[in-house]
């Protein structure tokens, strides 16, 4: 099924609705409600399933929008528009940021 075929069906518009500005804005919350949703709309592979669990927890835990978009065309068949960019986006901003915390903290330390 796609996107718009679990959105149409009735019982799942609400959830859908609800699920996807939290995918943007909260996504530690999002993946509690992802359980939300039937089995088959959901990521194949949860946090702690893959072939790192340790490496995905951290990645999950320091940059949750980068899950979201590895998983972008198993969460109800497919995300819609741009919110995959977006998630993206928001990733490489996350990652970035920390990048630049942990430099700039070496750096003023070695001062």
């Amino acid at each position: 099924m796609t996107f718009w075929e679990y959105r149409s069906m009735s019982k799942h518009r609400q959830t859908i609705d609800y699920l996807m500005p939290l995918i943007i804005n909260t996504p530690y919350y999002a993946n509690f409600i992802l359980s939300w949703i039937p089995k088959e709309g959901r990521p194949c592979l949860s946090v702690t399933e893959g072939d790192s669990p340790i490496r995905d927890w951290l990645e999950f835990v320091l940059i949750p929008e980068a899950y979201f978009y590895r998983h972008r065309k198993d969460i109800f068949g497919g995300l819609p528009g741009l919110l995959p960019y977006q998630l993206l986006a928001q990733a490489v901003v996350k990652a970035t940021l920390f990048f630049l915390a942990i430099l700039m903290g070496t750096v003023l330390k070695d001062m």
